[in-house]
């Protein structure tokens, strides 16, 4: 997410926007995901 972070500042236009929006939506996914994996066993 830092990285995310640092490419929204260098970007700055809509892009830069749509870059910590992407980062968030993976990060979402990456915590659901470690979720599933501790919880099972």
């Amino acid at each position: 997410m830092p990285i995310a972070g640092f490419m929204s500042l260098a970007e700055r236009s809509r892009w830069g926007s749509a870059t910590v929006a992407a980062g968030a939506v993976v990060l979402a996914v990456l915590e659901v995901r470690l979720y599933d994996i501790w919880t099972v066993g």
